[in-house]
């Protein structure tokens, strides 16, 4: 079983055209699932099983309804930023 090498935790990173704090998150995908579950691991990555098949960006998509759903944002705060081709990913959370 694959280990996520670093820990997901908030970033004091500012873009400097927008200016707006972002949250960083290291998530594990598991498409394909009978249930949709997204949740906190002890290491501080994530961890996200998707009904939606890895076929097309449906499970991309999921994601991020997903994680937006989960901190109450609109899916446009939400960045895929590295992994969208495979089950390991980087997403960028903006503040609202």
């Amino acid at each position: 079983m694959a280990q996520i090498a670093e820990r997901s935790e908030p970033v004091s990173e500012v873009d400097g055209f927008y200016g707006e704090c972002r949250m960083k998150l290291r998530i594990k995908v598991k498409p394909g699932a009978r249930m949709e579950k997204f949740e906190e691991q002890a290491d501080g990555s994530w961890l996200a099983w998707i009904k939606a098949p890895p076929v097309d960006g449906k499970a991309n998509e999921e994601l991020i309804r997903m994680v937006a759903n989960h901190f109450d944002l609109p899916r446009s705060k939400i960045t895929i930023r590295s992994g969208a081709g495979g089950r390991l990913k980087t997403v960028d959370v903006e503040d609202g």
